[in-house]
This record gives structure tokens, sequence and C-alpha cells, in this order.
């Protein structure tokens, strides 16, 4: 048997030599494939990804930036939203002096210069409110008096910040009669501010004030002050 396929072998050389050969040359032409022979069709889908893919190719796929677009149309105006909380009281201008003893009015002919209360206030325009009570005694039944109040700045009477309160004695004990004055000044540097009392007429004993509370409080740069 080994004899014959050796007789086999030498007879066909040429024979399996060419088959070899075609079986070998159909390999090569399944592994070298021609150019442009790739398609979307023999690639699968993923097969090919950025790594695989040239850097300078990469670049070239990247497009410029496309132009801004317009501002679109403002939008429809949001609801009003819910009340805050009441902010914390501020600090005051105001200033009050209040007089709580009893301060005696003279006679008329005593003098000008009794002091009520008084208040040293700073430049500015104040409105001065004043509030008090005058109380006569030793009039007869029907007699009456003529107090008047005035307020001085820095020992200047001002004529017009003046208030007269009259008191008519009742069949019995006292006259009491209460007053209010409000009015617009002007304070330049530092001045005192004070109120005083005197009579204007009088019968019997002297009068006195009670209580009397002034205060002023700071309203800028109003016109009209005195």
């Amino acid at each position: 048997m080994s004899r014959g396929f050796l007789r086999f072998l030498r007879g066909n050389v040429i024979g399996l030599l060419a088959l070899f050969i075609a079986l070998g040359g159909t390999t090569y032409a399944a592994t070298a494939l021609p150019r442009n022979s790739v398609g979307t069709t023999q690639l699968k889908n993923g097969a090919v990804t950025k790594t695989k893919i040239n850097k300078k190719t990469l670049a070239a796929l990247k497009g410029n930036r496309g132009p801004r677009g317009l501002q679109g149309a403002q939008g429809v105006k949001g609801d009003k939203g819910d009340k805050g909380d009441a902010g914390a009281i501020g600090p005051s201008d105001s200033f009050m002096s209040l007089g709580v003893a009893d301060h005696t009015i003279p006679e008329p002919g005593g003098g000008l210069s009794t002091a009520i209360t008084s208040l040293t206030l700073a430049a500015g325009t104040y409105v001065v409110h004043v509030t008090g009570s005058v109380t006569r005694t030793g009039l007869t039944a029907g007699q009456g008096a003529t107090q008047t109040l005035q307020i001085r700045r820095d020992g200047a009477f001002l004529s017009n910040a003046l208030i007269q309160v009259t008191t008519v004695q009742g069949s019995t004990g006292s006259a009491v009669a209460d007053f209010a004055m409000t009015r617009l000044m002007t304070v330049t540097g530092t001045q005192t501010i004070t109120l005083v009392g005197f009579n204007t007429t009088a019968t019997g004993t002297s009068s006195a004030t009670q209580n009397v509370a002034m205060t002023a409080t700071l309203v800028g740069s109003g016109t009209g002050g005195i």
C-alpha cells in the first residue's frame, strides 16, 4: 500500500501543487479586500468606535458654532408675592420734657422769667407741642383770671408762640383750665426752648401750672418756622 501511495504522489505532484495554490489563493483573496469594497452592509452597528478614528478626522468632523439665536419674548408677569412682615420700629426724633411739679405763675408785674419746663435741641425744624393745666385759687364766685403761657428760644420770647388761658372761679373750690399749644419752630445751632408762664390779669392768690408736658419732634426742612 505504501508503494502504491508513493507512486500516486510522484505521478500527481504537479496536480497536487496546482490544487494547493488554488486553495491558498482563495484564502488570500478573502483576507486582502480590494479598495472601497467595505460599506455599511459589511459593518455591524457600533463596530467603529472613537478610538479607531484618526484625531485629524475627528477634528474635521467637528463643525463651527452656529450664530446666537434671537432673544425670546418677555414672559407673562408673575403673581404678586405675599406681604412681608412689618419691620422693627426705628429710632425716634421726638424729644419730651415733663414738668411734674407745680410751678408758680407770678402776678402781673412779677416778671416773665418763671420757667416751667425746657428742652435743649440741635439744629433743625421742630413741631413743638405743649399741654398742661392751670389751677387758680383765692377767687370769689364768678371771678376769673387770665394766664399767659409763652415759648422762648435761648431767652428770646416769641410773640407768636403763646397761649392765654382763662380760669373762672365757681361757687366753691379751685378754678382749673386745661390748655394745649402747637408751633413749628426752627432751631439754629444748639438752642434751648423754654415754656414760661405769667399772669395777664389776676385776682386773689397766685395760680399754678401742673404736669406740663412739652415735646419737640424733628420734621426736617419745613417752611414757616418761627
